[in-house]
């Protein structure tokens, strides 16, 4: 038995108040789906009739609505009815909280305050810290698992909670929101559409994590659903590490590791990892997202809701040319400031820095470093409220929790001078206005 224990009941999880809380978060962003709004017109009773069959232990799973997604290849998403996705959200408010307390720091996928940027984040970290600067060379171990959602055992994946969840009821509760779907074979297999999967895949491959930290001993390894590496400048090493850790996958959790994904190399030589190529000292985006790109935006007729998305994604690496290549494509969106600025914004030049913006750098916790990457590879660029100013924005955060480094710099007298940076939480709009404090103090600075 683990030492750490959920304490919470199946009581408290099948109450009318967590049945409440799930649905004001399930409503998130579905308001206008017509199966949402159904169940909606008759929400208490719908939610009673639901607790009433999970005190009873009458509740049974209801069958999925399947449909294929390309994203961007082909892939099976099983969708469950309303009433049981208000379940899966109810359980998961409780269980994943307590599970992400025990998963090491380098699990990145599916949790608050972490995800694909991070993971990106961490990897460059990495690169740094086994390179000591560029000064060795670094060895990447990349592997991925070959059809991960499809192979979970069920009956590994409720052992493994049975560890940590103490009361009966829940895991019977458990049980049967694992066992409701399966794939090719009976046991076998969690379905894509279901939010509880994304938190039970990362249960069952937290088994794997944990060995590789504390078997292993791979200082250097971390994870997003079922892309995974481990850094090292030693490469017999990471040759000798392979087969045990394919011997743990097969023999403890019934996974293998997809055999043309797997792959040994420099990062000198460019390590393509969780949709980026990296190197020492850059990365750039991967040439088939590259592509996907541009068709998408070819096909949305170069909106500006899809141009700017893109361009908050390639904002996170090397993506000058990029940027400018997709607004090439796509004229009509180029933003106030664009003309006058984005030309020149690449020409080496030495930055000024305010006392007004050093203050402001200090109170938002915002590094030169920091700055300059937002100026260097903006998301979005607007017009600033001086002769020659721009503000320039990148966007930070998390889904749960997003907000918005900007800075604003002024090109006057042959001199680049950064005059101001901030965070805003939240998202903006193109055109949207300054939040009026900025604003007051730029007025008064200016």
């Amino acid at each position: 038995m683990s030492r750490i224990q959920f304490q919470h009941t199946y009581n408290h999880i099948i109450s009318l108040e967590n049945l409440l809380e799930a649905w004001k978060e399930f409503m998130r962003g579905k308001k206008s789906r017509k199966d949402v709004q159904e169940f909606e017109r008759n929400l208490m009773a719908n939610i009673i009739s639901l607790h009433r069959e999970l005190v009873a232990k009458t509740y049974v799973h209801s069958a999925y609505q399947h449909f294929k997604i390309a994203d961007p290849k082909p892939r099976d998403i099983h969708k469950a009815s309303v009433r049981d996705r208000l379940l899966h959200h109810a359980l998961h408010r409780q269980l994943s909280p307590f599970f992400a307390k025990t998963f090491i720091s380098d699990s990145n996928s599916c949790q608050d305050g972490k995800g694909t940027h991070r993971a990106l984040r961490r990897f460059r970290k990495f690169i740094g810290s086994v390179s000591e600067n560029n000064v060795r060379t670094v060895w990447v171990l990349k592997c991925d698992i070959r059809k991960f959602f499809a192979n979970i055992d069920h009956a590994i994946l409720l052992d493994i909670s049975a560890k940590y969840i103490p009361d009966r009821d829940i895991l019977h509760l458990l049980s049967l929101i694992v066992r409701s779907f399966h794939s090719n074979v009976v046991g076998v297999g969690l379905p894509l559409g279901n939010l509880t999967s994304q938190l039970l895949v990362n249960i069952y491959m937290n088994e794997f994590d944990q060995f590789m930290k504390h078997r292993l001993k791979a200082k250097y390894y971390l994870r997003y659903a079922d892309d995974f590496a481990v850094l090292s400048t030693d490469k017999a090493y990471l040759e000798t590490i392979l087969p045990a850790m394919q011997e743990f996958l097969g023999n403890k959790l019934k996974l293998s590791m997809h055999p043309d994904k797997i792959s040994i190399q420099t990062v000198a030589s460019g390590v393509d990892f969780l949709g980026w190529v990296h190197f020492p000292d850059h990365r750039v985006l991967r040439t088939t997202t590259k592509k996907r790109m541009f068709r998408n935006i070819k096909a949305k007729d170069g909106k500006e809701e899809t141009v700017q998305s893109y361009l908050g994604l390639i904002s996170h690496g090397n993506s000058w040319k990029l940027q400018q290549k997709i607004l090439g494509k796509n004229p009509e969106a180029k933003f106030l400031g664009y003309t006058l600025y984005m030309s020149d914004l690449k020409k080496p030049k030495v930055l000024y820095w305010t006392a007004h913006s050093r203050a402001k750098m200090r109170f938002y916790g915002l590094s030169e470093q920091r700055v300059k990457r937002i100026i260097h590879s903006p998301a979005r660029i607007e017009e600033g409220i001086a002769p020659e100013t721009v503000a320039m924005m990148q966007p930070a955060g998390s889904i749960k929790h997003p907000h918005e480094l900007w800075t604003m710099i002024q090109d006057a007298k042959g001199k680049r001078t950064v005059i101001s940076a901030w965070r805003y939480p939240g998202r903006t709009k193109p055109g949207d206005p300054l939040p009026k404090e900025i604003l007051d103090e730029l007025k008064r600075m200016i």
